[in-house]
């Protein structure tokens, strides 16, 4: 990426549990928690002191409105929703596919960093979201299922007795206590559905037999190397919206 884009943009990807940043090629993730506000004006803090837009990514609208405000105490600081730089990009073609969201779109972008299309993104964080390009650079949409913490949550809340159980990466298959059990439909049935996915793209789509997976996604640790014993194309990428943004900023800075 050009130096000049680098230095005067960083790129904001606010999920529903962290917010990650990238800027000068240095990555950064801050957790929803009480340090939140404090952490993020430290790291505001410690920037030069010069012009930076960040280029924001949100599907947390509560938590972006607390960034701008925390940005609006540096006066050389902007925000620029990303949208601005969507709607004019033509690096793929998103025409085919309606209310795709933007973290799925800079997911694909910054996919193409790693590798010319076809290739798939699967990003595992409060949902699991599978995505496909097609060779011609053409996004063929995907799915979109509850990613694992979803899962143990929905069935904490809506049963009786299984209650504050917590996820983990899975010790068996076959499990003999209900913890367990839950971790490995939990874990397993997420492998399994990702893999059923992975087979339907590859024969249906991509018609070709290795073509580039990314993993992505703040829940992807629980998944990842139970699918690289059966994808040894998988390629974990933990910052790939992140690196799409600043992907989209350079292509579009011409606009700016």
């Amino acid at each position: 990426m050009e130096k000049d884009i680098i230095e005067k943009f960083a790129a904001v990807d606010i999920g529903n549990s962290r917010l990650k940043l990238l800027y000068n090629n240095k990555f950064e993730s801050f957790a929803y928690n009480s340090d939140f506000n404090i952490s993020i004006e430290n790291y505001l803090s410690n920037l030069p002191n010069i012009n930076l837009t960040f280029a924001i990514s949100s599907v947390n609208s509560i938590i972006t409105n607390e960034f701008i405000k925390i940005l609006s105490n540096h006066q050389n600081f902007q925000s620029l929703p990303i949208q601005v730089y969507l709607e004019k990009q033509n690096l793929v073609d998103f025409s085919s596919v309606s209310g795709i969201g933007e973290d799925r779109k800079l997911g694909i972008i910054g996919g193409l960093l790693y590798a010319m299309p076809p290739f798939a993104t699967i990003d595992i964080g409060t949902a699991t979201t599978i995505n496909v390009i097609d060779k011609d650079k053409t996004f063929r949409g995907g799915v979109i299922f509850p990613g694992p913490f979803t899962q143990m949550k929905s069935l904490n809340d809506s049963t009786a007795a299984l209650k504050d159980f917590k996820i983990e990466q899975s010790r068996s298959i076959i499990a003999t206590n209900t913890a367990d059990a839950i971790n490995s439909g939990i874990i397993n049935g997420s492998v399994g559905a990702i893999l059923f996915f992975i087979d339907y793209l590859r024969e249906n789509i991509i018609n070709q037999e290795n073509f580039p997976i990314f993993i992505t996604g703040g829940s992807s640790f629980l998944i990842r190397d139970i699918l690289e014993k059966y994808c040894s194309n998988i390629q974990y990428k933990p910052y790939l919206v992140p690196l799409g943004i600043m992907k989209m900023v350079t292509a579009a800075n011409q606009f700016f």
